[in-house]
């Protein structure tokens, strides 16, 4: 009996030699090659609820009150709450900035100077300084579609008070259609709203605007006869992006991806497909032309950037 006892003991104490390299090795017991990475768990454990608050950094404010100091305005923090978010469905959110913009009284002057100019192109009437004002500006983005949608509307495109994006565009999201299109096949289509109607009578009365978008579609005709210039493609792996959430610095996984009109990072979470930055492609003709600080034009209008997420369930 003891040489069966004693091959017994030797059994046991292999099977748990095993078990404890398991325990050692990965957790709870998974191969570490099954394990999802601290990137991934960080990125899918930002679920949005009412009452979240993100921000959102960009150069220049966006359309309407802005607009007249294109060149002139400072980086911008709009701060953005959430209101409703149900995954895969539907968003709604308000946002709040505080930013410096030309008073009414420096409009008149100026277009008051413009309208002289254009009588007497020789005057001798002094340009007039540009007065600005401190002034808070909200509003509420409604019904943005997270379902099937595979057009964005960027902050730039955000107008005061209550603005519906009526289900058609996916704000600030990749729609559950485009995510799941991008994670699998690595493409899907987004059209990032640069050739929007609203740019149209936004740009006319603005120089550099004008020139930049116009030259940007003259190239963007020339494209479109060999490429979707919608067609979003991703890189084949997952990068690690830094973000700050509830103060912390994290790192999470997210999809790196580029169509023609540039570069976008969407944060690796299905239920919560938001693009973290959106970045214009420096070398298309035309939007090189830009202001002083070597940032394009058009790049400065629609680039932003999302960051300090503060979740009420971290």
């Amino acid at each position: 009996m003891r040489p069966f006892r004693f091959r017994w003991l030797i059994v046991a104490a292999l099977a748990l030699a095993g078990a404890g390299c398991a325990w050692f090795g990965g957790e709870n017991g998974r191969d570490p090659a099954e394990r999802k990475s601290a990137a991934v768990e960080a990125a899918e454990a930002i679920q949005f609820i009412p009452g979240d608050t993100f921000e959102i950094r960009q150069t220049v404010l966006g359309f309407g009150a802005f607009l007249p100091e294109l060149l002139n305005t400072q980086e911008g923090i709009r701060n953005v709450t959430i209101r409703r978010f149900a995954p895969t469905h539907v968003v709604e959110l308000d946002w709040e900035l505080v930013a410096t913009r030309e008073t009414e009284g420096s409009k008149k002057l100026r277009a008051e100077y413009e309208a002289e100019l254009r009588r007497n192109p020789g005057t001798k009437t002094p340009v007039p300084t540009i007065a600005t004002e401190r002034v808070t500006v909200s509003g509420q983005l409604l019904g943005i579609n997270l379902r099937t949608s595979h057009t964005a509307l960027l902050p730039a495109y955000w107008q005061e008070g209550t603005q519906n994006a009526l289900g058609e565009k996916t704000g600030l999201w990749l729609s559950d259609d485009a995510f799941m299109e991008l994670s699998k096949t690595n493409k899907t289509i987004l059209n990032l709203g640069v050739f929007d109607d609203a740019l149209n009578q936004a740009v006319k009365n603005v120089a550099e605007l004008k020139d930049a978008l116009a030259a940007l579609r003259q190239q963007a005709s020339q494209e479109e006869a060999y490429k979707d210039l919608t067609l979003l493609e991703a890189e084949p792996e997952r990068i690690e992006w830094p973000l700050t959430v509830n103060g912390e610095k994290r790192t999470v996984s997210a999809i790196r991806a580029r169509n023609w009109f540039g570069e976008v990072i969407v944060l690796d979470n299905r239920q919560n497909p938001i693009i973290l930055k959106v970045t214009l492609n420096p070398l298309v003709a035309g939007m090189d032309v830009a202001a002083g600080n070597g940032a394009s034009v058009m790049e400065r209008l629609f680039g932003y950037e999302v960051n300090n997420i503060v979740l009420k369930r971290p």
